[in-house]
């Protein structure tokens, strides 16, 4: 009895599976890995370095011991005490984990779609706060006239505590350089994490125009540039024109423009398609041309 023949089975392709709503969506490419736990702990990497500088800045007022330093513990000598010593480096600690903060989120925005508009808006907020106390530390020596005045008649107190006024205006130009840098990329980098050259390109425009004005703003408005004398008691104090608050925040507008410029041009260079020449587009024949280079 002859074994019935065996039958063909045809196979058929494989089918991905349905991505999920929070995968990212690109209309070409290759797929790009995502690491949703090492994104988080990014985050949470950020967070602490923000406090980190939070609480360089915080920690005479906080901590009664940072700000006062007995001098029979170093052999007669005075000697800055600890909180006062970290105030200057705060800032610098600070604007890193901002930073990093405001990316991270952005990039985030690009791979969890439902989420999108929500981390933009938080880094949105990140940067109107960063612009907010740039802006407080350019005017804080108009603003807060009576804090300076006090500071600088201080000596060396047992309890000498450096004011929030004083501590903004040392901060200038990070702050300045954040806030400037948060809203800048928030205009040249879409919600698909993808650089706008043209936005990039107007972003630098601005900014550049911004700067230059700034930087020349005294010889093109000399009337303004005069600072304003008032009265603290029986003291004349000169206070800086609003004017020349402009100039000194000229230099962080050129560099953020600079750097604009720079992503308008990477985008370009990135958007611009590979030649069809005899490589083709086999890319060992590209590295191979490369190496004989």
């Amino acid at each position: 009895m002859t074994p019935p023949a065996a039958t063909s089975v045809e196979t058929l392709p494989a089918v991905d599976p349905e991505p999920s709503p929070d995968a990212p969506r690109f209309a070409s490419g290759p797929r790009l890995n995502w690491n949703g736990r090492a994104w988080r702990q990014g985050l949470a990497a950020s967070v602490l370095v923000i406090a980190a500088g939070l609480f360089c800045w915080t920690a005479q007022f906080l901590l009664p011991t940072a700000r006062t330093t007995a001098s029979d513990d170093f052999h007669g000598p005075m000697v800055v005490p600890w909180g006062i010593a970290l105030v200057d480096t705060g800032v610098w600690i600070l604007v890193p984990g901002a930073a990093a903060l405001a990316f991270l989120l952005m990039m985030g925005a690009r791979h969890y779609t439902r989420w999108s508009h929500w981390l933009r808006a938080v880094v949105l907020v990140l940067g109107l706060v960063a612009a907010a106390l740039a802006w407080l530390a350019l005017a804080s020596t108009r603003l807060f006239v009576d804090q300076f005045y006090s500071q600088s008649q201080q000596s060396n107190d047992a309890d000498f505590v450096i004011e929030w006024p004083y501590i903004l205006n040392m901060s200038i130009n990070p702050l300045i350089l954040l806030a400037l840098g948060i809203l800048a990329a928030l205009v040249v980098v879409r919600p698909n994490g993808r650089t706008s050259g043209a936005a990039a390109l107007g972003a630098a425009a601005v900014l550049l125009v911004a700067g230059l004005l700034g930087t020349f703003s005294t010889q093109l408005f000399p009337a303004t540039g005069q600072p304003d004398v008032i009265m603290q008691g029986d003291q004349q104090i000169q206070l800086q024109s609003w004017m020349q608050y402009w100039n000194q925040a000229s230099p962080q507008l050129l560099t953020v423009a600079a750097a604009a410029l720079l992503c308008a041009m990477a985008a370009r260079v990135m958007a611009a398609k590979p030649p069809r020449g005899a490589f083709g587009n086999d890319p060992e024949s590209e590295f191979a041309m490369d190496s004989n280079e």
